[in-house]
């Protein structure tokens, strides 16, 4: 009923929005979804009030419910003189749909297209496909100037599972600028990854001399550094036995856990 009312105008702007972010929570908290034609929620999209839109997109995505709403999510996400949050909504929806949506993600990586927007479009396509979307991450980092904006771009492509791997084997030798090569190796090193092999890919394709093994030495003295300076012991341990990490399976805290790494 909350939904029906919506699509047939029955509450104002504020109340819409409202209306839909509930509806996002009972999917995520209580996994409830309304019974009708789910793809309905497509015809918000053209809405008058950005707020419904954009409620509507995040809702969409949710429900990947707007699989028969590619091409406008396309519109929406390649669009430069959109909001940063309408455009972020419409790149989440197309990553949440998954392979449905990789050519519309691979046409907005492309060399004719927003640099911001390119960007947006290889980190959302590296969830889904990492193999079509490290070469294309290459090809937009050649054109990038800023160490800056070659960090941002190296960080969210190295948060993806798997990206390290599939980066090291698309990185050419010769052929970044060397302040985005830089950028790169020190995404790599970043997060407690510290992927020497990577490093070393991105010296070769920046064309800069790598010595990995005192490289790892170093490393490993910045962060013991760092981590005596301005280290929280708790938050540090919380990290320790965080499931996913698996760090119990090696290593133990007093004695208590793994045997295999030191305590």
């Amino acid at each position: 009923q909350l939904f029906d009312q919506v699509l047939n105008g029955g509450f104002d702007e504020a109340a819409a929005t409202r209306a839909l972010k509930v509806l996002g929570e009972a999917a995520r908290l209580r996994e409830q979804k309304p019974s009708g034609p789910l793809a309905d929620i497509g015809k918000l999209l053209d809405h008058t009030a950005e707020g419904v839109r954009l409620a509507a997109l995040k809702l969409g995505g949710e429900w990947k419910a707007l699989g028969g709403q590619l091409a406008k999510l396309g519109e929406l996400a390649g669009a430069v003189g959109s909001s940063t949050a309408l455009r972020g909504a419409a790149f989440s929806a197309l990553r949440q749909l998954g392979k449905e949506a990789t050519e519309t993600l691979v046409s907005l990586t492309g060399q004719n297209k927003d640099a911001a927007v390119r960007h947006d479009a290889v980190t959302a396509l590296a969830a889904i496909d990492l193999n079509q979307a490290m070469p294309r991450a290459v090809a937009i980092a050649k054109a990038i100037t800023g160490e800056a904006t070659a960090l941002d771009l190296w960080r969210a492509l190295l948060a993806v599972k798997g990206a390290g791997q599939s980066l090291r084997v698309a990185l050419p030798e010769k052929s970044l600028p060397e302040a985005v090569a830089k950028a790169g190796m020190k995404a790599a090193r970043e997060g407690g990854r510290n992927d020497v092999e990577l490093v070393a890919a991105f010296a070769k394709a920046g064309g800069i001399t790598a010595d990995t093994a005192s490289l790892s030495g170093e490393v490993i003295k910045e962060l013991a550094t760092k981590a005596v300076a301005s280290g929280d012991p708790f938050k540090g341990e919380f990290v320790f036995r965080r499931l996913d990490l698996a760090c119990l399976t090696c290593h133990s805290i007093g004695g208590a856990g793994g045997k295999v790494g030191p305590d």
